[in-house]
């Protein structure tokens, strides 16, 4: 399993790039196929790594990736510049204050601690990255439907049943063409499976774990799968 964590930087973001270093973190490994889940942002790199390098890509596996291209994408980008003004008028400790509050609720570090020891703290030390490299990269990114349809994987995407319009969104976004569909859903090949709201998908391990093992296991039934051989690489926001 490889892990993508943030790390603080001042470098200009870019999921292109993000995705690149994927691609050469798996050659540079000697894999050939790998099983790649996405949370969130890192599920915009995982979409961009399954269009760029199909040939490593065996299943990509969504937490709900960011829906910068729905058709509410206007009121997500607004939103997100909000927090891009509260970053540059008052730091990045307030703009994560502000968003956290808003998904999670007042007592996000309470309840964020209870499930996993120690990750408010790491949330606060990555605040600086996310403001400043990865919701840059993030808003800049062009996918479109011909990007998409480079996809020739299966998807499994999870999202949250109370996390809103924006992330449902992301699961009816069609793209034809890609190869054996496990639903008429968006993105090709997806399947549904429900959580909760959408930082939640961090603290509902044993849910999300539960939804992607079983799915994995169903794929490897197909006698056009391959997955026995592949390795799982976690990319982590």
């Amino acid at each position: 399993m490889v892990t993508r964590v943030a790390a603080r930087s001042r470098a200009p973001g870019s999921v292109v790039r993000d995705a690149a270093d994927c691609r050469n973190l798996i050659d540079g490994l000697g894999l050939s196929r790998v099983h790649i889940v996405g949370y969130s942002y890192s599920g915009a790199v995982g979409l961009q790594l399954a269009a760029d390098a199909a040939e490593h890509v065996q299943t990509l596996t969504l937490i709900e990736p960011p829906p910068v291209h729905m058709p509410s994408s206007a009121e997500f980008r607004a939103a997100n510049a909000r927090l891009q003004e509260v970053r540059r008028a008052r730091g990045p400790g307030a703009a994560q204050e502000e968003s956290l509050a808003h998904v999670i609720g007042p007592d996000w570090r309470t309840e964020v601690e209870q499930r996993l020891p120690g990750a408010a703290e790491q949330m606060q030390r990555d605040t600086t990255t996310f403001f400043d490299t990865d919701l840059p990269a993030l808003l800049s990114w062009r996918f479109d439907a011909e990007d998409a349809r480079r996809i020739n994987c299966p998807v499994l995407h999870i999202s949250g049943s109370d996390s809103g319009p924006w992330f449902a969104e992301s699961e009816s976004w069609s793209s034809p063409g890609c190869r054996r569909p496990k639903t008429s859903c968006s993105l090709g090949p997806i399947t549904p499976w429900p959580l909760r709201t959408h930082p939640r998908s961090q603290t509902r391990s044993q849910t999300f774990s539960a939804a992607t093992r079983s799915w994995l296991v169903v794929d490897r039934t197909d006698p056009a799968s391959d997955t026995g051989n592949a390795r799982i690489c976690l990319l982590c926001t």
